[in-house]
């Protein structure tokens, strides 16, 4: 592997995109019926994402970032990996059950 990573060069090339091409399909949970994919939008969706965490929860360079959402869910999508992307910050990502193997597992690592 680590041979590989060397012959790599150190960026990817920028892709043009226009702002109604999709990003990612996210399904719903199908609590009313079968699931259903909802489409996200680059533009639409990267500014709701990056605007929302920077202003709702006081974002400034050189934050770490941390939310309970799970990035399979649109707050995991949103907080954990797109949003903190656009604003150039650090996420904490948390796997696993918070109550396990105690009530204070996730104020432990906070």
């Amino acid at each position: 592997g680590e041979t590989l990573m060397r012959s790599e060069k150190p960026y990817c090339p920028l892709e043009d995109m226009d702002s109604e091409d999709p990003l990612f399909y996210l399904y719903t949970s199908g609590s009313t019926g079968t699931p259903k994919g909802v489409q996200h939008s680059t533009a639409g969706y990267l500014l709701y994402a990056a605007v929302t965490q920077k202003y709702l929860f006081n974002i400034h360079p050189g934050d770490i970032f941390g939310c309970a959402g799970d990035i399979g869910w649109i707050t995991g999508h949103s907080y954990l990996v797109y949003a903190p992307l656009c604003n150039g910050i650090t996420t904490l990502i948390f796997e696993g059950v918070p109550t396990y193997p105690n009530a204070g597992r996730y104020w432990e690592m906070v």
